[in-house]
C-alpha cells in the first residue's frame, strides 16, 4: 500500500511487488473527436528517459468535446523523487498548440494514483482496476 489512508494506519508497502503509478486530467481539445487512442513510448524529443521508463503516455478522446490525457509508469525505483506530473507535462509540450493539451486547457485537475502488480510467472500483471471503469467526476 502506498496511499495517505495506508500511512495513516500504519500499513506498510509490499516491497515485493512492483507499484505502477499513473497522472492523468482531462482537457478541452479538438483531440476530443478522435477515434482512435494515441499510445506513446517516446515522451521526450531526445527520446525515452530514465523518469520516463518503463511508462508510456496516452491521448484519447471522450466524445464530449475532452480528451483523457496521461502517463503511467512501472515503477521500479522505489520512490526515487521522479515527477510523474512533469513527465507528462514535458511530454504534451512537444504537441502542436492547436492539439491544445496544456495545462491551460484542463478541466480537470492533474490526478495521480499508485497501481499495485502482481507477479505471475515472469511477468507483471495489473492487480485490481487502476482507474475506474467509467470516468471519476472531474
Amino acid at each position: 500500500m502506498s496511499g495517505r489512508l495506508a500511512k495513516a494506519l500504519g500499513l506498510a508497502r509490499r516491497e515485493d511487488r512492483p507499484l505502477g503509478v499513473a497522472v492523468r486530467r482531462y482537457v478541452a481539445s479538438p483531440r476530443a473527436a478522435d477515434d482512435y487512442l494515441d499510445i506513446s513510448f517516446d515522451l521526450a524529443p531526445e527520446g525515452p528517459t530514465a523518469a520516463s521508463m518503463p511508462g508510456y503516455g496516452w491521448i484519447f478522446g471522450m466524445g464530449d468535446g475532452t480528451a483523457n490525457v496521461g502517463f503511467g509508469l512501472l515503477d521500479t525505483r522505489r520512490s526515487d523523487g521522479g515527477d510523474h506530473r512533469e513527465v507528462l507535462r514535458r511530454w504534451l509540450d512537444t504537441f502542436p498548440a492547436e492539439d491544445r493539451l496544456g495545462e491551460e486547457h484542463a478541466v480537470s485537475p492533474l490526478r495521480g494514483q499508485g497501481c499495485p502488480w502482481r507477479c505471475t510467472g515472469s511477468r507483471p500483471t495489473p492487480a485490481a482496476c487502476c482507474w475506474p471503469v467509467t470516468p471519476p467526476e472531474r
